[in-house]
């Protein structure tokens, strides 16, 4: 019974990863979760019958539903609590995922009270893993890669960045079908969203750059390394250069921490200083030294996890890169996944 519970839950993160690929709205509905919080960790990495037994015994089962666990973060209340995991707080995190496909969906996401009321939920997420989550453990179900792709998801529609870049060229025929994508991607570069998603794309290159390669990533990873990468190569790409009430085109700005991302600087980064790195070291934007992130992806895209998706992703962004900057990056073969 423990085991199909697990793999029930199994199913909820499998439906929220196909829902960020296809950019659909999620199979499982978001926030009806009644399934009762997965046992501790230790129940399922128990040796034997008897070691499995013990720590049956040692925990007691918990009421709490993941539905309860939604409506404790809609109320901003931490999910401190007995018989909480990183499981649990795995399986809160892509509900969250579940529910912002569901509101893309609806055509509701991209607005400043969609993105206030994502954050908060977000926010009060991470302040409930940080009290939880134990030195000892490490994060080995990646969650903050996947709390940074999250906060990426609902600051820009990677649907719109994938098909500005020629995701449909192919398939419609027409190489000009995806223009109304391009002036998306060229009006979003300019933005303060922009200034965030890359941020947290630069995080998650810097989250996964120092975790070991022999240790498994979660299944979220590749694709979270993917989109990270498809945003920055956008941001760079598309920039008109005209921006000039952006907050990282003035030196002074950008020295003194002119921009205001909560959830940045939650974490104990500056987002200004961030932004200041990525344009190597310069008061405005440097292709070359984006490039260079780039190229990290790519290489972490080409050694990450054992899934073929991460070698295809590998091959798109690479083909990228060779196309926009003459780079010739290796690879098996030159088709794309987009």
């Amino acid at each position: 019974m423990k085991y199909g519970h697990r793999a029930a839950l199994s199913l909820t993160i499998h439906d929220a990863e196909l829902s960020c690929l296809s950019h659909h709205e999620s199979s499982i509905r978001s926030g009806s979760n009644c399934l009762h919080l997965a046992a501790q960790s230790e129940v399922y990495s128990a040796t034997d019958a008897q070691g499995w037994l013990q720590e049956l015994q040692k925990h007691k089962p918990v009421r709490t539903t993941y539905r309860d666990l939604q409506q404790r973060l809609q109320r901003q209340e931490l999910l401190v609590m007995p018989g909480m995991s990183s499981y649990s707080l795995y399986i809160a995190l892509v509900e969250i995922s579940s529910a912002a496909c569901d509101e893309r969906a609806t055509g509701t996401l991209y607005g400043p009270a969609a993105f206030g009321r994502f954050s908060s939920l977000l926010t009060c997420w991470y302040q409930s893993y940080k009290q939880i989550a134990t030195a000892g453990e490490g994060d080995r179900f990646c969650l903050m890669i996947y709390w940074h792709a999250i906060f990426i998801y609902i600051s820009v529609d990677i649907g719109k960045l994938e098909h500005a870049v020629g995701r449909d060229a192919a398939i419609s025929g027409d190489p000009d079908s995806n223009l109304t994508s391009v002036e998306y991607a060229r009006e979003w570069s300019t933005t303060k969203a922009a200034e965030r998603a890359v941020a947290h794309a630069f995080l998650i290159q810097k989250q996964l750059g120092a975790r070991r390669l022999d240790q498994e990533p979660a299944i979220h990873v590749p694709r979270a390394v993917f989109q990270a990468a498809l945003v920055l190569y956008c941001y760079t790409q598309f920039w008109s250069g005209l921006d000039a009430t952006n907050a990282t085109s003035k030196e002074g700005d950008t020295a003194s921490g002119g921009l205001d991302f909560p959830e940045i600087e939650l974490l104990g980064y500056n987002p200004s200083a961030i932004l200041f790195e990525l344009h190597g070291f310069r008061p405005h934007r440097g292709a070359p030294y984006a490039t260079a992130v780039l190229c990290a992806m790519y290489d972490l895209l080409q050694r990450v996890g054992h899934w073929d998706i991460a070698r295809e992703f590998s091959r798109t962004l690479g083909s990228l890169l060779s196309a926009s900057r003459g780079l010739h990056l290796h690879s098996e073969r030159t088709d794309s996944i987009l």
